[in-house]
């Protein structure tokens, strides 16, 4: 750390000798970085790199990223791109100064740019259907078609696979517009037989759907990182000491947080055997706060089950607290600090004054279950990622103020580059899958406490 604050103060004497323009240089370095007070990072949205949850952005790059930003004092900006040659070609022009998303090192890019093992080394993995007809080893893929991103990273370890077991296998290239997360979506639901991912995000997508198999490994350990010019000499430098600074738990806590499935929640007695009038230890505060949104207050209490079920102490991988799972920010905005974040009542206090900014967001909304539905999305998920769904069903003709076959629709689309690339959308990618299933089964639940006897 001595070393690299010696950088930067060497850096930042050298500035005041050189102060006849603000133009920022196509090869930066470290000392326009820390100019500027602005690291420009490029990276792609997705499902553990950069995205949003309840409008706040995450991801494994982008924590790593910006947690190497505070280290240099400067801000973070975060520049998003569809593809890894886009990102390289934004590196080499000087549009950014670093690329945070696991790249591949080849024998050419490193002519021009240098890589930093942010990753841990992974090998590639074939991802299929498991059962009899499964494939067990690289060399039954002769004859078999395997469908790859156009320019993807995993596109030369195939082309030498390929090679080494006799030439007859046929890759695929999809379209530009085509990802990964759609390609192991296509597996998923049987429309192609083969494709492949490199081994943390193969693991992940098999922890959520179990008749994957990732057995076969299709080479040996890559590195897997960050990228930067050869040219940026002292931010070169300051990385790799800020990576050998880097405490291994953090680094395996980031991984926990975005790489493996949480699967901290346990059915909850209320839910699954309760016979009584009562639904939790909570019901009295469900039912004085409840009237402030006019809300039933079982509706109330069945978006508290889906957060948290019921444990008033939790804390999801995210850092969303308490009984209403409120993210700290959140929270902060609506009277939650660190010393009542975990207090039931305060927790369900906050969290019906955001619904209550929710119900406000959606005014235009008039039909009430409608307007419900959207605001249970945008709980889950933060509006940020609705309000990007709207957009898009407008702009395609549908009824933005209609859930199913409508928004519900689009947001499903916002996992697709042609949708989160659009123009109208300003907050990328987004797996819509667990937010359209939290309005189906928060509404399911508040039907089953409706059913009882009270």
């Amino acid at each position: 750390m001595t070393k690299v604050i010696f950088i930067l103060c060497a850096l930042i004497g050298c500035l005041s000798c050189n102060k006849k323009t603000t133009q920022i240089p196509a090869q930066r370095d470290l000392l326009a970085i820390v100019a500027n007070d602005t690291l420009h990072v490029g990276t792609i949205f997705g499902p553990t790199t950069y995205f949003y949850y309840r409008d706040v952005p995450m991801g494994y790059d982008y924590d790593l990223a910006k947690s190497f930003a505070a280290s240099i004092h400067t801000h973070l900006k975060v520049h998003t791109y569809s593809s890894v040659e886009e990102l390289y070609d934004q590196l080499e022009t000087g549009d950014i100064d670093l690329i945070a998303f696991p790249c591949v090192p080849t024998r050419e890019r490193k002519k021009t740019f240098t890589y930093f093992s942010t990753h841990k080394n992974a090998p590639l993995h074939l991802v299929q259907i498991g059962g009899k007809e499964a494939i067990k080893n690289a060399a039954q893929l002769q004859e078999k078609r395997i469908y790859i991103p156009r320019n993807s990273q995993a596109y030369t370890r195939l082309k030498h696979l390929n090679m080494e077991i006799g030439g007859n296998m046929r890759i695929i290239l999809a379209h530009d517009s085509v990802s990964i997360d759609m390609l192991i979506a296509d597996v998923v639901n049987g429309k192609l037989p083969y494709t492949a991912a490199y081994a943390p995000l193969a693991q992940l997508y098999q922890q959520y759907y179990p008749q994957l198999d990732i057995s076969v490994a299709l080479g040996v350990e890559q590195t897997l990182g960050w990228v930067t010019r050869n040219s940026s000499t002292a931010l070169n430098e300051t990385i790799s000491l800020w990576l050998e600074k880097m405490d291994e738990t953090e680094i395996e806590k980031l991984y926990t947080r975005y790489l493996r499935k949480n699967n901290t929640f346990k059915p909850h007695p209320y839910f699954e055997t309760s016979s009584t009038s009562s639904i939790s230890p909570y019901d009295q505060w469900f039912k004085e706060y409840a009237p402030q949104i006019n809300w039933d207050w079982r509706l109330l209490a069945a978006v508290a089950f889906h957060e948290s079920r019921f444990n008033p102490n939790t804390v999801s991988p995210m850092g969303a607290c308490g009984l209403m799972q409120l993210m700290p920010v959140t929270g902060a905005k609506f009277g939650l600090d660190s010393l009542n974040m975990f207090d039931p009542e305060a927790n369900i206090a906050a969290g019906v004054q955001y619904i209550k900014y929710l119900k406000m967001v959606y005014h235009d909304i008039e039909n009430k279950e409608e307007k419900t539905k959207f605001v249970l999305a945008s709980y889950n998920a933060g509006p940020a990622h609705v309000l990007d769904a709207m957009k898009l069903t407008e702009k395609y003709g549908g009824d933005p103020h209609i859930w199913y076959g409508n928004v519900e629709y689009y947001l499903q689309k916002k996992n697709d580059p042609e949708f989160y690339n659009d123009p109208v959308v300003r907050y990328g990618y987004f797996n819509s899958g667990p937010t359209r299933s939290y309005v189906q089964n928060v509404l399911a639940t508040y039907h089953n406490y409706i059913s009882r006897k009270q």
